[in-house]
């Protein structure tokens, strides 16, 4: 199983509660589950559902979130976790087009965006959950780098899916 595969079952265990119990249980995870789970922890984030199915019927798209958890206010954070990408998450080969031209088309990016659009599907899924949160999460051998959903990239998914644009 390739190491994002892992880390992602390993952590939808968690979150569901169906992992191993034990004093020894963490241990036996991955180097990156077990920093996911510490980093969620020290940010106050309970653990809600894992692979969220979410829509947009104007635009025909769906896809699953990776992550819900609660914040210590009690907000939904939508949680996309990436693994890697060391040594080229940054590289590019040139930019995006439309909404998202501000960007380059680096994986980096690429993972922007997919926050960006998975996090405005959500609101649109759940609209009784009221705003959410979101958080890119990416864990490599030098720790875990986390970004917030920044709002230029937020407001340029929202323009796309009005537009109702094919993905």
């Amino acid at each position: 199983m390739a190491r994002g595969r892992l880390v992602d079952s390993e952590i939808q265990h968690w979150v569901e509660g169906t992992m191993p119990k034990g004093p020894k249980a963490l241990e036996r995870l991955h180097p990156f589950s077990r920093a996911f789970i510490a980093l969620t922890r020290r940010l106050h984030l309970s653990p809600v559902a894992s692979q969220v199915v979410v829509r947009d019927e104007k635009c025909n798209i769906a896809t699953l979130v990776d992550f819900v958890f609660l914040n210590a206010k009690e907000r939904s954070v939508v949680v996309e976790l990436k693994t890697g990408f060391e040594g080229y998450n940054d590289v590019s080969n040139g930019r995006m087009r439309a909404e998202f031209a501000h960007l380059t088309n680096s994986p980096g990016n690429q993972h922007r965006v997919q926050l960006a659009l998975t996090h405005a599907m959500f609101e649109t899924t759940f609209p009784e959950l009221g705003a959410a949160d979101a958080l890119l999460i990416r864990m490599t051998s030098t720790g875990a780098h986390v970004r917030s959903l920044d709002r230029r990239d937020s407001a340029a998914a929202r323009a796309a899916m009005q537009k109702g644009i094919n993905f």
